[in-house]
């Protein structure tokens, strides 16, 4: 770049009244902005400031992520293990409130007993037999981190099967979600559901 600089001073110096020699310095000028900018930027995104950054904000990632785990594991506990009928449903979001109400509605709402036309209700989970919890990069602009949860579910014994016999369905929820450390809440939630297969 310094030897760009200096082959086009020299140009400029051979003609300095010619519109290319205007339009080459004024390129150079745009250069220059855009080493300084990017100079700076490089600087100021090292590691180093990062872990300052972090220590400046007064934020210690470690606590927060190993505190807001089991938050997260007793709230899916509850929905996955402890829901099982209207009675339950209607008590889930106060249990699960910890959570934000962003997370808390879509929970409910996969959640929900079904009634049959005879009246009987039908839990949508019978319980959570895996559950893992991953937080992904910090974000120092937003203080906030991805989250990612996977639980695996099995659902209580469906009767009825066209064999006459019964079955217990399998599946996955994954939800993916911004973590706020600086107030513990959760946005952008994003839910997917994939099915395993049923178990006789």
């Amino acid at each position: 770049m310094i030897v760009f600089a200096v082959g086009a001073v020299w140009i400029w110096h051979s003609s300095s009244n010619s519109p290319e020699s205007k339009k080459l310095e004024s390129n150079i000028a745009e250069m220059n902005g855009d080493y300084s900018f990017y100079k700076h930027a490089i600087e100021n995104n090292t590691e180093e400031h990062y872990i300052k950054k972090i220590d400046k904000d007064n934020i210690n990632l470690s606590s927060k992520i190993n505190d807001i785990k089991p938050v997260i594991q007793q709230s899916l506990e509850q929905v996955y293990n402890q829901t099982k009928n209207t009675s339950d449903h209607e008590k889930l979001k106060g249990k699960i409130k910890d959570l934000g109400s962003e997370w808390s509605d879509i929970l409910s709402q996969i959640s929900e007993p079904t009634v049959s036309q005879s009246g009987k209700e039908q839990a949508v989970y019978d319980s959570m037999t895996d559950l893992k919890i991953a937080f992904g990069k910090y974000d120092i602009s937003t203080k906030t981190m991805s989250c990612y949860v996977l639980v695996n579910w099995k659902s209580p014994v469906i009767a009825g099967t066209a064999q006459g016999g019964s079955q217990t369905l399998k599946g996955s929820d994954f939800f993916t979600m911004d973590y706020k450390v600086t107030d513990n809440s959760f946005s952008n939630v994003q839910y997917k559901q994939a099915m395993d297969g049923a178990e006789k």
